[in-house]
């Protein structure tokens, strides 16, 4: 008799294991339907891209090919239920460079002038780096389980740039220095589409490279800049 009391022991004892395990499995299974339910589009993303300058004062072109590279985090914020519009901000930086025949050099008194028509250099550039903060409204396609989707982000870009140089490269000797005739704040208006991990970013400066009072053959100097390239999301 005892054995047989022993033996319903061990089945009730086993039983409610299993029940256990099975609750908890369900809870777990309805908990990670839930948490994908609300699933958010926070991401790492990185910008590999080439630029263009779009020049209102008319010597000033573009040479040889200019770079640039961002990289930073942006949170999501869905608007509706199903989490395909929302806002994204975040954080990051960046780096350019721009060439073309404008070439900056300084006189006697250490300020600097501009030239389109110094026949001596093999390269002119001018670049700079700094914080980036990214500004998107969100349109996608998206579902709690795939992340394959369509995507479509208008926003601007506010950039702060501490450090801003020109740099001329001749046969003989390079000038580089820091150069406050550019923004250290720029921003950008543009938009980032395509579809899953590879989307092309575009983005066009909405304000002057220049401060206001730089001149090129006693006209204004004003030039904008365009940005091309691939961006990638990194959940």
């Amino acid at each position: 008799m005892g054995r047989f009391f022993l033996m319903s022991d061990m089945r009730l004892f086993f039983l409610g294991i299993l029940t256990v395990v099975t609750v908890n499995a369900q809870t777990s299974m309805s908990n990670a339907t839930e948490i994908d339910s609300l699933y958010l589009e926070d991401q790492f993303y990185l910008v590999t891209q080439i630029g263009v300058i779009s020049s209102q004062t008319a010597p000033v072109i573009n040479q040889n090919l200019s770079y640039g590279f961002r990289a930073g985090f942006i949170k999501d914020i869905p608007l509706n239920s199903s989490r395909t519009f929302g806002i994204g901000w975040g954080v990051g930086f960046f780096t350019n460079a721009l060439y073309t025949n404008l070439v900056a050099t300084k006189n006697t008194d250490d300020v600097i002038v501009y030239s389109t028509e110094d026949l001596g250099f093999k390269r002119s550039k001018i670049g700079s780096f700094g914080l980036e903060i990214p500004i998107e409204l969100r349109f996608r396609n998206s579902t709690p389980s795939s992340y394959r989707f369509w995507r479509f982000y208008p926003g601007i870009l506010l950039r702060f740039s501490p450090y801003s140089f020109s740099k001329v490269v001749r046969n003989s000797s390079d000038l580089r220095f820091l150069n406050n005739d550019l923004r250290s704040f720029m921003v950008s208006g543009g938009v980032s589409l395509g579809f899953n991990t590879f989307n092309l970013s575009l983005y066009y400066d909405l304000n002057d490279i220049f401060k206001e009072g730089r001149v090129l053959n006693s006209e204004p100097l004003m030039g904008k800049r365009l940005e091309i390239g691939l961006i990638f999301y990194i959940l």
